[in-house]
């Protein structure tokens, strides 16, 4: 894949040292894989290194572990299956020989790695060792993003700058409602009749919603400049402003064109041109009508087309005609987009005023919030006290289903653990490119190119070998086309494909 080398993942041997990215098709048993990993760690003090990298052998408990995912099933997935782990491990080491034998036929890579353990440590002490982590599973850490960032900005609120007893509000749709329809009620009802005769009131609430919750979400509007007062403007009074502007430009616009059209080489170009005779006569006959000419130049194969008689038009005459007909030939819609636009930087200025003022008066935050004030306070220029913390608290840390972080949550943990922790970001990177949660392709291609090793897993257990062949053939790449091309990234998608166990 470009210039970065991917190596085959195996849970069993990777070197569990450094910052980890693992590419993991669905179905090929991250969660699976997760919890063996945390197994070799709470038994790496009894574990020789598997391959040639010296690994780190200082002991460590489930409670110094972090297991970051992104919903609350995927949290009591994860956990059931390292308990799951951690106690078949325990009872192996105590069970009888027919016992262990079951085990081992059911869940050999567990005896795999409690077999190392054994031969490098004492029996009493590793079943100890298992014992003790069992206990703490209570304390375990695996969590959802918005969890992880709650916990640590109470837990550190004078490293992270923040208020005590600050509250989690999640009910963020009634709130930006309850902020909408304050601002139709103020703003939209109060406009003139004839204005509200024109508009399709349901979807502009819709519009009006969108408009303001992309807005909250960081997708900001084009139009808008947050250093601009909207509210100085009636809007009552922002459709004649609006229309009278858009008439004085027009007739600007139509008395530029006038003065264009009295250039003789306008004439000649028009009569050297290779159009039919009909079509120069009909240019020429209007060259004294500027609206006329206009309509024809318009109807003479579409508003769009390049006709001959288009082409010989001289390149600035064409370009003001192209502008006038896109704006000035419907006129009236002209006026309802640029209302429009005006409307919707007024409500993201006024709702999200008073969104954030509700969310303040009441010592509140939202989800987003959360991560945006761990975000600060990891990229502030004090934060090394704080770093230094959470990798005194968590010695190792898993990202699950990371195609689904952006920016933001990526610099959290990458900043925050790769240099002193372990770290291993593990998800599908080709569902980055729906965006879902926020997704950002741009925040993947940076973590493929910042960690230490790249793996990728691609054996999927869930799903039939003729399932598995399909899509194989339907992602493929073929010639001038490519699914997950990315033009920008040397080091973009591509489609591996996937495989299914031997014995399937």
């Amino acid at each position: 894949m470009g210039n970065i080398e991917t190596a085959s993942f195996d849970v069993m041997t990777v070197p569990l040292k450094g910052s980890n990215l693992i590419e993991a098709s669905a179905g090929t048993g991250k969660t699976f894989s997760i919890a063996v990993m945390i197994l070799r760690l709470i038994l790496r003090q009894y574990s020789t290194a598997t391959t040639l990298v010296k690994e780190d052998t200082t002991p460590l408990y489930i409670n110094q572990l972090l297991v970051v995912t992104f919903t609350t099933s995927a949290v009591a997935e994860l956990e059931d299956r390292v308990r799951k782990y951690i106690y078949i491990a325990e009872k192996y080491i105590s069970s009888k020989a027919e016992t262990k034998m079951q085990t081992a036929s059911e869940f050999p890579f567990i005896v795999s790695i409690v077999e190392l353990a054994l031969l490098n440590g004492d029996k009493v002490q590793i079943e100890r060792t298992l014992k003790d982590n069992l206990l703490l599973l209570d304390e375990v850490n695996i969590m959802t993003i918005h969890s992880f960032c709650q916990s640590t900005l109470n837990e550190f609120a004078i490293e992270t700058r923040q208020l005590f007893g600050i509250s989690l509000f999640t009910d963020t749709d009634n709130l930006l409602e309850t902020e909408i329809n304050k601002f139709w009620r103020k703003y939209i009802t109060t406009l003139d009749t004839f204005i509200l005769r024109g508009l399709d009131l349901e979807k502009t609430k819709k519009n009006l919603k969108e408009v303001v919750k992309y807005h909250l979400d960081g997708k900001y509007y084009a139009y808008y400049e947050p250093s601009k007062n909207y509210s100085e403007i009636d809007s009552s009074e922002m459709w004649s402003n609006i229309s009278d502007r858009v008439y004085e430009e027009k007739e600007s616009g139509l008395l530029t064109i006038e003065t264009m059209l009295t250039d003789v080489t306008v004439k000649k170009a028009i009569e050297n041109s290779s159009a039919t005779k009909r079509t120069k006569d009909k240019y020429i006959s209007v060259l004294s009508d500027t609206k006329a000419f206009i309509d024809v130049y318009a109807e003479d194969g579409g508003k769009y087309s390049s006709t001959k008689a288009k082409t010989s038009l001289p390149e600035s005459l064409k370009l003001l005609l192209d502008a006038y007909i896109t704006k000035y030939y419907n006129v009236e819609d002209y006026i309802q987009r640029l209302f429009f636009i005006d409307i919707n930087n007024l409500a993201i200025q006024e709702i999200t005023k008073g969104y954030f003022h509700f969310l303040s008066a009441n010592n509140f935050m939202t989800y987003d919030d959360l991560i945006d004030k761990l975000h600060t306070a990891i990229k502030s220029s004090s934060s090394e006290r704080l770093k230094e913390k959470l990798n005194d608290k968590y010695k190792a840390v898993f990202v699950d289903e990371f195609q689904d972080t952006d920016k933001k949550q990526y610099e959290i943990f990458y900043e925050t653990f790769a240099s002193n922790s372990i770290l291993f970001l593990i998800g599908d990177p080709k569902q980055s490119i729906y965006g879902w949660r926020k997704a950002d392709l741009l925040t993947y291609f940076k973590a493929r190119s910042q960690v230490d090793k790249v793996y990728h897993m691609n054996v999927n257990y869930r799903s039939s070998e003729s399932a598995v062949s399909a899509m194989n053939r339907f992602f493929k790449p073929v010639q001038d086309f490519d699914t997950f091309l990315y033009n920008d990234q040397v080091d973009g998608i591509n489609y591996m494909p996937v495989e299914t166990p031997t014995n399937s």
